[in-house]
């Protein structure tokens, strides 16, 4: 990357200029004997490069594509980084509330975030009223009263038969990776 502002002056301004692929020079550079890395050493691997091997030299760049290859990797470093919260998010919910996978089918879907947002433990579930845990699973998702009665009965079901850990620091990190998340 710190080759493209100049390659992109040379370019503007109309003079020939080509990138090579650092792996080819690499690669040259190793064919010595002694392993000497200097500035002077690695021009003269360069140009023995140019004038006895036979290379495909890059000379075209186009900003919008290579803008358009940077957003894309931007995209991606986000998403991987959703991936490893979603699996501590449910390592968390292992260690602390066991059973709660198998009231959600997303853990990470808008019902289940709301809950989790609301209610840590299996104790804070036990201890909240019946009508403020129903009310948030239908604020919450887009499904029935039907749904929202099972998904509340398994919730308590899970709740009082929960072997989970409970602790103020567990339920601080589940806030930190829903948190992530919703970011």
């Amino acid at each position: 990357m710190y080759h493209l502002p100049l390659l992109h002056f040379l370019k503007s301004n109309q003079l020939e200029a080509y990138v090579i692929n650092p792996l080819i020079t690499n690669s040259n550079k190793n064919q010595d004997i002694r392993k000497v890395k200097n500035d002077k050493k690695d021009a003269l691997s360069i140009a023995q490069i140019d004038k006895f091997q036979d290379i495909k030299a890059y000379s075209f760049f186009d900003i919008p594509t290579f803008t358009l290859k940077c957003l894309c990797r931007d995209y991606y470093k986000p998403v991987d980084s959703r991936s490893v919260f979603k699996k501590k998010l449910s390592a968390d919910l292992y260690i602390i509330f066991p059973g709660y996978k198998k009231i959600f089918s997303d853990i990470t879907g808008p019902s289940s975030i709301a809950v989790l947002k609301q209610y840590q433990t299996p104790k804070a579930v036990l201890d909240a009223s019946k009508d403020d845990i129903k009310n948030l699973l239908i604020n919450s998702s887009k499904k029935s009263l039907t749904w929202c009665n099972k998904a509340y009965d398994k919730l308590i079901k899970a709740s009082t038969r929960t072997i989970g850990i409970s602790s103020p620091g567990l339920s601080i990190k589940l806030l930190n990776s829903i948190s992530i998340l919703k970011t």
